[in-house]
C-alpha cells in the first residue's frame, strides 16, 4: 500500500537497502519484557544527552516477536549481552527498573538479557 504521491512498486527484483526502524519497545514498567528472535543490530548516530551539541553512536537491536518487529535501544548491559548473541537466537529482555547514578541526580534503566538453551 502506497501513501499519497508514492507509487507502490512491489517487491519483484528489488533488494531492500534501508528500511525504517521498528517501533521501540516501551519497557515502561518494572518487569515488562520482550521475547523474540534477534534479527539484527544497527548503529545509529544520536544526539548525546550528556554533551549537548555532540553526537554519539548507539545500537538499535531488532527483535521479532511473532509478526511484530520491535526496536530495543542498547544500554551497557544490553550491549554487553548482545556481544554473545547471534542473529536467529531467541532472546528475552526484562526491564529490572531504574537505579540512581550521579549521587541520585539521574537514573538509568537496568535490564536482564536471556537466551534459550
Amino acid at each position: 500500500m502506497a501513501a499519497g504521491n508514492v507509487k507502490d512498486v512491489g517487491s519483484g527484483d528489488w533488494k531492500t537497502i534501508v528500511e525504517p526502524y521498528p517501533e521501540t519497545y516501551p519497557f515502561d514498567t518494572e518487569g515488562s519484557s520482550v521475547t523474540g528472535v534477534f534479527e539484527s543490530v544497527k548503529q545509529v548516530e544520536q544526539d548525546d544527552m550528556n554533551n549537548p551539541g555532540e553526537k554519539r553512536m548507539a545500537n538499535m537491536y531488532t527483535i521479532v516477536d511473532g509478526e511484530k518487529k520491535w526496536g530495543v535501544w542498547g544500554s551497557y548491559n544490553i550491549d554487553e549481552a548482545f556481544k554473545q548473541i547471534h542473529p536467529g537466537e531467541t532472546v528475552r529482555i526484562v526491564f529490572d527498573g531504574k537505579v540512581p547514578i550521579d549521587g541520585g541526580r539521574r537514573t538509568v534503566k537496568q535490564f536482564t538479557v536471556m537466551t534459550r538453551g
